[in-house]
């Protein structure tokens, strides 16, 4: 437990911020969620409603000397702007997700960071899904033996909802809105450099951002990532699709339904067997010996997204060190930025990136 309670303001009270007072407030004792601003009055005054001082300008709240943490949860276009203004005026900072436009506006926040001395971190809490933490387990385990592919996936068909999300101006697209979440998840499990991106954007129905796109890495040792995201598919795939070369792992959906094909001999003989397929026979793809591989269940993890809260409370104290660090969004941050001008120029982006260049 935190040694001291913080007192909380939010900057941008949409459906996110709501999000977070609501978890805050039940579930993170260590912070009181106090004030608000927001450009919209409508959302001015649903923060009134819930009970929080609201101020009139960013301006206001940042000179409360009461406050001793922002939470950024602007469109991100803003996000940059406010984070270090917060951090200049004293405060300590959380930040939605993407965490700013473009590297440059993160180096920006960065530099505020050290000349302040104050705490920031982004709120990547997809790295608390448990299909990630599941499979993370699974790798550092070495169940699969040597990793050499890796396919993560999020599929709808519902399209890019309305609103800011369809605007280039205010940081919309799945790249961004969801691409961000995707790539940490890989390169937080992958302590690899990286080498090589090539991704295509797909504009299905909105033309001014990307509705999906596919992106592959390719990683030091020749290891093969794939991430997809698309709003215009009808038919789902696998949320992961991952493999080694004694095992494969399949997680189906975010209930963490799915399991792992493991070998248990390699060296087994070929049975005498053929597979006879319509246009002809082929012994390469006929299936392996029934006692050479075993079927095992996903060690399924689970942990509490809320732990990003109680560790940024223990942080304030001096007592932990943080699990977000602005170095590993400036990675995940160059690696989207090397995704755009691959699909701008319609080729392979060389590349020699890892956290903390």
């Amino acid at each position: 437990m935190s040694q001291r309670k913080y007192r909380l303001a939010f900057i941008g009270y949409g459906s996110m911020a709501g999000w977070h007072h609501k978890n805050v407030v039940e579930r993170a004792p260590e912070f009181e969620v106090y004030g608000s601003y927001d450009i919209d009055p409508k959302r001015q005054e649903a923060a009134e409603e819930k009970g929080l001082k609201v101020y009139a300008s960013a301006d206001e709240l940042l000179a409360d000397p009461s406050i001793d943490v922002v939470t950024v949860a602007t469109t991100n276009n803003f996000h940059a702007d406010y984070s270090i203004r917060a951090l200049e005026a004293g405060k300590n900072v959380i930040c939605e997700k993407p965490v700013t436009m473009n590297s440059a506006e993160l180096v920006a926040i960065m530099e505020a960071q050290q000349r302040t001395g104050r705490h920031f971190a982004v709120h990547q809490n997809r790295r608390w899904d448990p299909d990630y933490l599941t499979l993370k387990r699974v790798l550092e385990e070495g169940t699969l033996g040597k990793l050499f592919q890796i396919k993560s996936r999020v599929l709808g068909s519902r399209g890019v909802p309305e609103g800011w999300r369809t605007a280039p101006e205010a940081g919309g697209g799945m790249m961004l809105d969801w691409g961000v979440h995707l790539l940490d998840q890989i390169l937080m499990m992958i302590p690899e450099r990286l080498t090589e991106v090539n991704c295509r954007m797909h504009h299905t129905h909105v033309e001014a951002v990307d509705d999906g796109f596919l992106c592959q890495l390719i990683f030091e040792s020749g290891l093969y990532a794939m991430v997809e995201v698309d709003t215009t598919c009808f038919v789902g795939e696998p949320r992961w699709h991952v493999r080694g070369d004694i095992g494969t792992l399949t997680i189906d959906d975010w209930d963490c339904n799915g399991r792992i094909v493991h070998a248990r001999d390699m060296e087994t003989v070929w049975e005498e067997e053929i597979l006879y397929t319509a246009a002809g026979p082929t012994k390469t793809m006929a299936p392996r010996t029934r006692f050479s591989e075993e079927t095992l269940p996903l060690p399924i993890v689970r942990e509490d997204w809320i732990d990003f809260y109680h560790n940024f409370a223990a942080v304030l104290d001096g007592r932990e060190q943080p699990l977000v660090l602005p170095a590993e969004n400036l990675f995940v941050m160059r690696v989207m930025e090397a995704a755009f001008e691959s699909d701008r120029k319609r080729s392979t982006i060389p590349i020699d990136f890892a956290i903390g260049d």
